[in-house]
């Protein structure tokens, strides 16, 4: 963008707009347009000409996604990030359900996860963190975890929301240093405390049940297929060789049409596939061998290779380490290791 152009805008705008859109892109959550759009919404009333607005904001969040993707390539293999999705996931297989980047804020995460709960079965306990948290934790803070039990009626003397307690307001307070009202149930905590730090993560955590878990995490969340296109990518495209994958996660992105992603970019996105019911990845080899996963009931997943021709799949649940490392074989050995560590369920095709 012209400089002069830029100038036009004034300082405190220009100042809010660059740090809005390093927080997005730094968060990993939301695509290019999804960015531009949210940061255009929040700008839109401080700047008259819209044009010029627009094109200063696609402008700086080209330049952020370009830093972004340069300075991931010299990440560690597993990031802090990786090792708190991996203890996400173990907790939802767990009966706990989790979410994150979840919704804008602690009010309307609570309301969304009760939900979920309601819909589901099996849930003894849930544990979020929003937004806010993850920009907190773009800016070194760290991620704090809301939590609480299955049971949304609560019991003896926990409140009706669950153990998280209402503000004479009705809101819910969200304070910076993860403060909340009342109790949850304390052996949820003291489970999910463990899970976490069994993932290699350092945890602050009391047992106080009025406290969200402070999850200390250099923040690094990898941008990857559609989470890394933007307008100059130059020759950051999709890789000369990997796996055709089709995705469906409605939460931050559906693709319909097959992308390549390397064998990193595949692993990353089912670490990062919402446990979600109907949320699924599916990889195809070079020789055409498919593995595909499903999440069922948001705490199961299920992973298959189809056999077109006899109209059945071959299939079981796995953990999420499970399947990173058969997409690991597939990508690197172009096989299907699904039998490999366990016996095989038929499923017949109607």
């Amino acid at each position: 963008m012209d400089v002069a152009r830029w100038l036009l805008i004034d300082e405190s705008v220009r100042d809010g707009i660059t740090e809005q859109i390093h927080l997005a892109v730094a968060a990993g959550r939301h695509d290019f347009e999804r960015v531009v759009r949210g940061v255009a919404e929040t700008w839109m009333t401080e700047v008259d000409d819209k044009s010029l607005l627009d094109e200063a904001i696609r402008d700086v969040a080209a330049e952020e996604f370009a830093g972004h993707l340069a300075a991931q390539d010299g990440w560690p293999a597993e990031t802090d990030n990786d090792r708190l999705s991996l203890a996400m996931a173990e907790l939802s297989m767990a009966g706990i359900l989790a979410r994150e980047h979840y919704t804008c804020c602690m009010t309307c995460g609570l309301a969304e996860i009760r939900a979920e709960i309601s819909e589901l079965s099996g849930v003894r306990g849930y544990v979020f963190y929003h937004e806010q948290d993850a920009e907190r934790a773009v800016m070194g803070g760290g991620v704090y975890l809301a939590f609480g039990p299955g049971d949304l009626e609560g019991e003896g003397d926990a409140s009706p929301d669950g153990g998280i307690g209402d503000l004479p307001d009705g809101g819910i307070e969200d304070s910076p240093d993860g403060s909340i009202e009342d109790s949850p149930d304390g052996s949820i905590g003291e489970e999910i405390v463990a899970v976490l730090r069994r993932r290699g993560l350092r945890v602050e955590w009391d047992g106080d049940d009025g406290q969200r878990i402070h999850v200390h995490v250099n923040w690094r969340r990898r941008r990857f297929g559609p989470l890394a296109e933007h307008p100059e990518m130059g020759g950051r495209g999709e890789p000369e060789a990997g796996l055709r994958v089709r995705f469906c996660d409605p939460t931050w992105v559906v693709r319909d049409e097959p992308v390549v992603l390397s064998a990193r970019e595949s692993r990353d996105l089912l670490l990062w596939l919402t446990p979600r019911d109907g949320n699924f990845a599916c990889y195809e080899g070079e020789s055409g061998e498919v593995l595909q996963f499903m999440w069922r009931g948001g705490v199961r997943l299920w992973a298959e290779t189809p056999d077109v021709a006899a109209r059945r799949s071959y299939g079981r649940y796995v953990t999420l380490d499970e399947g990173l490392a058969m997409i690991a074989v597939l990508a690197e050995g172009d096989r299907i290791g699904l039998g490999d560590s366990g016996d095989l369920e038929t499923v017949f095709w109607s």
